[in-house]
């Protein structure tokens, strides 16, 4: 599918005093701060750069708001193209709205009327505000958000996830609920949002990994990782995609891998909350 390209939407938002880092379908790895935290974004289309995953990362005004948001359009190829296409549009025409399970109405809501059989699409939606100490979070049928304790040194999921009766994927009911949580975020803590391409990744043998399985291996990694030495995103990023491709079995995937590392820094650490390494 073709969608508008990341550098443009990036250049004109940040023209108006925005940083908006918009798109999907094709291969990228940026970091970036946003609202105090940093940022790593890791995309991995399956079958040569027709994949579902969109995303969008957006903050405006002073930069202490940073919202994110994931979204992942069931199958491949033409039939799921002009759905992704009408929803990166509307990703980018919601960008000032900052209650996320406002944003996953809207977007079901607008759902295309003439998408094909079938063609349905999750989200999830997480909002920072660097003036408190929380994330406000809301899931419309993507895998559960995995948030990373600095002061316990522990993985936990945080719901709902895609059985929650409240928080279906779009295209299933217009008028479809979606639950709104406030998740406490601490200096030191991390947050990974994942597409379902990663819980779905098949070991040779058949069986799903599974979010259990996502939970684990990030248990381990970190485990490794001595009391008291930097957990730096992009070595931790690379530590866990060589445990999820020794687990697969091989480096290649079926679904498309779309994976955010957040970070809050920990006391001390200010960085430029309106900067952005590309």
């Amino acid at each position: 599918m073709s969608l508008v390209s990341n550098q443009s939407a990036e250049d004109a938002c940040a023209a108006g005093g925005c940083i908006e880092i918009l798109g999907g379908n094709e291969t990228r790895t940026q970091t970036l701060q946003l609202a105090g935290l940093e940022l790593l974004l890791i995309a991995r289309p399956a079958g040569g750069g027709t994949g579902g995953d969109l995303y969008c990362l957006h903050s405006c005004g002073d930069h202490t708001v940073a919202k994110i948001v994931l979204l992942d359009v069931t199958g491949h190829g033409a039939r799921s193209a002009s759905v992704a296409r009408a929803l990166h549009g509307l990703l980018h025409e919601y960008s000032p709205e900052t209650r996320p399970s406002h944003v996953l109405s809207q977007l079901n809501r607008n759902f295309p009327q003439g998408a094909p059989p079938g063609v349905l699409a999750t989200s999830v939606c997480a909002v920072y505000d660097s003036r408190q100490s929380h994330l406000h979070y809301a899931n419309g049928g993507q895998p559960r958000l995995l948030l990373w304790s600095a002061q316990r040194r522990q993985w936990r999921t945080v719901g709902p996830g895609w059985d929650s009766a409240c928080g279906v994927p779009f295209g299933v009911t217009e008028g479809a609920c979606y639950d709104e949580q406030r998740i406490p975020f601490h200096p030191g803590d991390m947050a990974l949002f994942v597409s379902d391409g990663v819980p779905e990744a098949a070991s040779p043998t058949g069986g799903w990994l599974q979010l259990e399985g996502v939970l684990g291996l990030l248990q381990e990694m970190t485990d490794e990782i001595p009391p008291g030495f930097p957990l730096l995103l992009p070595d931790l990023a690379k530590s866990f995609l060589k445990k999820l491709q020794s687990f697969h079995g091989r480096d290649d995937f079926e679904d498309d891998l779309t994976l955010l590392w957040v970070r809050r820094p920990a006391a001390g650490v200010d960085p430029n909350p309106s900067g952005h390494d590309l």
